[in-house]
């Protein structure tokens, strides 16, 4: 009877454990999904010479199904999955996490006055020199509500400052377009956040970005200066001459870089490195067992967090979260389903998250912003059409 029982006890504790591995169906990769069209698109992109390279990433159910990288990272150097671009605006996630560490930690409060980290900030003026009414909060930056000054040519002048505080001091003595709160732009909100880092944790921003974000990550071919044995791997700026044929902007030699670590497009990195912070967004703010962020805090960065109703926000279904934009309306020319969150960069890159389909998609390029192409829509088109209709 003892070994019956125990017989009876190995086979269902044999069904537990296949069952516990066994992936639920649900969650399965459609057997039917090709991805060759999405190839053959990115292939078409640089042959019709919209772009100078495309290299691509996407993972489903955490496990990476599509990786491709064509055309030139350089004219003489053939693009490949460890190329390092420029992520310009892609970076702005990461600024976003940054503070939201610091949140997490109760070193500072989302509703807390800048003022009461940059002094600067205490005695803002509206233009006609009128004193702004309300204060700016860490809150108003991470949405881009603070009001801050524009481009301009008082602004352009701050990126030769030496620090983050330096260039967010200076533009906070610039009067401020509206009230804190009374108006959306996209903008330098995202240099201010990096000095409240500073002051906060008193560590210089890129310092406490790579101890907090990128290491722990594992993202090793991430930077704001790439150092000199990885130039080599370090894509060249494109822009296109009068004829309509590519030039290099800014060879892989040049680090293009300000003295302070931006943090709204100074980061550099690879599109497996930038898939490590994704997915880390993906699972609730950790991954491999290693918390980056609270779930309570991803959930925040990924709800719209500027009502429509606020002047200068968008129209088309997309609204603006900390450091990335999530759809909320259904898109009639888009089909991105609602839910789905991300970001992209004036230089060439893009990221989204589709959590319901547990699906991320990175593609990459190295074009200015000048120059109009369709990788990163057709590129997010095509692959949300590949799954999402499954």
């Amino acid at each position: 009877m003892k070994r019956q029982l125990n017989v009876v006890l190995v086979l269902l504790l044999s069904a537990f454990i296949l069952a516990a591995c066994e992936t639920p169906k649900a969650n399965s990769i459609p057997a039917t999904v090709d991805l060759s069209s999405v190839r053959q698109f990115m292939v078409d992109q640089v042959e019709s010479g919209q772009v100078p390279s495309a290299i691509a990433l996407v993972s489903k159910n955490g496990k990476i199904v599509f990786q491709e990288a064509v055309g030139h990272q350089s004219p003489e150097v053939a693009a490949t999955q460890d190329t390092i671009v420029r992520l310009d605006s892609l970076t702005k996630p990461i600024t976003a996490t940054a503070i939201m560490i610091l949140v997490d930690e109760g070193a500072m409060r989302l509703d807390d006055p800048v003022a009461t980290y940059l002094p600067a900030f205490a005695d803002i003026k509206l233009g006609l020199g009128k004193t702004a009414t309300k204060s700016i909060t860490i809150r108003h930056l991470l949405t881009h509500t603070a009001g801050l000054a524009g481009y301009s040519p008082e602004v352009d002048a701050l990126w030769g400052s030496s620090t983050n505080v330096e260039f967010a001091d200076g533009i906070a003595r610039l009067p401020l377009r509206h009230n804190p709160g009374d108006g959306f732009q996209y903008g330098n909100a995202y240099e201010v956040l990096p000095a409240v880092v500073n002051v906060v944790s008193g560590k210089e921003f890129g310092e406490f970005v790579s101890e907090r974000i990128l290491i722990p990550l594992g993202m090793n071919d991430s930077f704001f200066l790439v150092p000199e044995e990885k130039r080599n791997r370090f894509s060249s700026l494109y822009t296109k001459d009068k004829n309509d044929r590519f030039t290099v902007m800014s060879a892989p030699n040049d680090p293009n870089a300000v003295a302070f670590s931006s943090g709204g497009g100074g980061l550099k990195s690879t599109v497996g490195d930038y898939h490590k912070f994704a997915d880390m967004l993906l699972n609730g703010g950790k991954t491999a067992g290693l918390r980056i962020l609270s779930e309570q805090s991803v959930k925040a960065m990924t709800e719209v967090q500027v009502s429509p109703e606020v002047p200068g926000t968008w129209k088309k279904g997309r609204g603006w979260g900390y450091g990335l934009a999530t759809r909320f309306l259904p898109g009639t020319d888009n089909p991105e389903p609602i839910g789905t969150f991300g970001w992209d960069g004036g230089l060439g890159t893009l990221f989204f998250i589709d959590p319901a389909q547990d699906l991320i998609g990175i593609v990459f390029t190295q074009i200015h912003y000048s120059n109009p192409h369709e990788l990163r829509e057709g590129f997010q088109q095509r692959i949300h059409r590949a799954f999402v209709s499954k």
